[in-house]
């Protein structure tokens, strides 16, 4: 499971350094010229500059690039905290809201893993208040998403959660952000189910066909065994396949 934030100090940065100590894969958007509250944000946190982005906008880039957001508060949510609140509400992306004060950073984590295994979720956003609105915040946060990452690197799971393939929904926005990564307009998905246009993609790919979801792309009405064709493992989202095929 991937641990995006925006880099703040606190919560932000509690998640990362949580991430990379456990190696799991981190990053997330943050503000253009890497901006925080102490300054630029350090160069080891794998965070991506949003252009012309400030604190709002990066906050509601990470809740629509993940597939649910894990919100931490002392007591009660303010600022840019209860802002993610709101983003994930109109987004109607999974939000989990963890009060510190409440909360023993167990208890949190055992919240969280049953959060995260609920939505089968690839990408977990980690959000909360700044270090210097919160002087715990950074700790705290820490223990409870270093507790998330040692309980699923026990139970051998990432992507994969116990046994359980990625969801078609999942699979779709991976290959959405693929398709769209260098495109200058935003190209449609459809999902692909046509056997001949499966099976030129995973010649490509050298798949099972079993293995994989696949999406034609740019068309909502795309011709049979026809046009391009992108395919994404269902056990751990890799693109495995993208290509056009037929004719």
């Amino acid at each position: 499971m991937k641990i995006v934030s925006g880099g703040q100090t606190g919560v932000d940065r509690a998640a990362l350094d949580a991430a990379l100590e456990y190696g799991v894969e981190a990053g997330g958007w943050c503000p253009e010229g890497r901006k925080a509250e102490d300054g630029v944000i350090p160069a080891k946190y794998p965070v991506q500059e949003l252009p012309q982005a400030g604190p709002r906008q990066r906050t509601k880039k990470n809740v629509l690039d993940s597939d649910g957001t894990v919100i931490i508060y002392f007591k009660y949510p303010v600022g840019g905290t209860q802002e993610t609140i709101l983003f994930c509400m109109k987004a109607k992306k999974p939000y989990l809201l963890l009060d510190a004060t409440e909360l023993s950073p167990e208890r949190a984590a055992q919240r969280v893993n049953s959060f995260t295994k609920t939505y089968n979720m690839a990408v977990l956003n980690v959000a909360g208040p700044r270090g210097s609105r919160e002087p715990g915040a950074y700790a705290y946060a820490k223990e409870v998403i270093a507790q998330v990452l040692k309980d699923q690197k026990g139970s051998g799971g990432k992507d994969k959660m116990e046994g359980k393939d990625i969801s078609v929904v999942r699979a779709r926005q991976i290959a959405f952000e693929e398709i769209n990564r260098d495109s200058q307009e935003s190209l449609e998905l459809v999902e692909c189910t046509e056997p001949t246009a499966q099976l030129a993609c995973y010649l490509k790919g050298k798949r099972s066909l079993a293995d994989c979801y696949f999406f034609h792309v740019g068309s909502r009405t795309p011709r049979i065994g026809s046009g391009r064709i992108i395919g994404i493992s269902k056990q751990d989202g890799e693109v495995v396949c993208d290509g056009d095929v037929g004719e």
